[in-house]
């Protein structure tokens, strides 16, 4: 017990760490009915240039996924969360070994209703900042070239429609994502808290509206994220050097 509580202030750092282990108390006490959960909110700027240079797999496809085609996928998610991204605007770019779906990347030019806990995201400003969310990657390619590539053709995506910043939510209890997005030059913009009790849902936020109790499902905050004051000047290759995240 004493060394797991010493693990997670060492990975966690003091608040983090003990925020972890309560979180780990209350799903154990509860049966996962109560829970605890923060996320860090980064903003990334979209570069005009590609982060792994010009070269291309001849086995590796990137490319958009319509709802048609999602049908037809396996996918590591309840396909009712998928046709609801579809329904709310959000668009997917899928990655194909040879012919095998092994990755995906979702964002949004607009609100983003969150998957995990209860809250709507508002990018701004609107139409320069979107948010991406939800990048995956098969187990078994995650040390290759899926990620950077997905990475490079969702910037090249949201850069042909105007976007110049890419904002996230990323877990504090995933410190691999958050180097992983350090080294994206990601500029931190925000942080949430969730304390969860079946439907009642306590909310602590870095913005307006500060605090906000939702007692039913249908109740929840809604946030807008601004990304940094920043010029349309591209990022230069060499700053980026993304490494595969954990799931976020």
């Amino acid at each position: 017990m004493i060394s797991k509580i010493r693990d997670a202030f060492n990975t966690f750092g003091p608040i983090d760490g003990g925020l972890f282990l309560l979180g780990r108390g209350l799903e154990t006490i509860s049966g996962g009915r109560c829970r605890i959960q923060r996320y860090v909110l980064v903003a990334q700027p979209v570069p005009l240039a590609p982060a792994s240079g010009t070269g291309r797999s001849a086995s590796l496809e990137i490319r958009p996924i319509e709802l048609d085609e999602a049908r037809q996928l396996e996918w590591p998610r309840p396909f009712d969360v998928i046709e609801r991204r579809y329904r709310d605007g959000a668009f997917c770019l899928g990655a194909f070994m040879k012919g095998k779906f092994v990755g995906f990347q979702w964002a949004v030019i607009g609100p983003y209703e969150e998957d995990d806990v209860r809250t709507r995201f508002v990018p701004t400003p609107a139409g320069r900042a979107a948010w991406d969310f939800d990048i995956w990657v098969a187990p078994e390619y995650r040390l290759g070239r899926v990620f950077i590539r997905l990475w490079d053709a969702m910037n090249a995506t949201l850069h042909a429609r105007g976007v110049r910043w890419s904002i996230s939510r990323i877990s504090a209890f995933a410190p691999e994502s958050l180097r992983s997005h350090a080294r994206l030059d990601a500029a931190h913009v925000g942080s949430s808290l969730y304390v969860i009790a079946g439907p009642i849902q306590l909310t602590l936020l870095g913005h307006p509206p500060f605090i906000h109790l939702g007692m039913t499902a249908e109740r929840r905050p809604i946030l807008h994220v601004s990304a940094p004051n920043a010029t349309d000047s591209p990022v230069a290759p060499s700053q980026l050097n993304p490494t595969p995240p954990t799931d976020r």
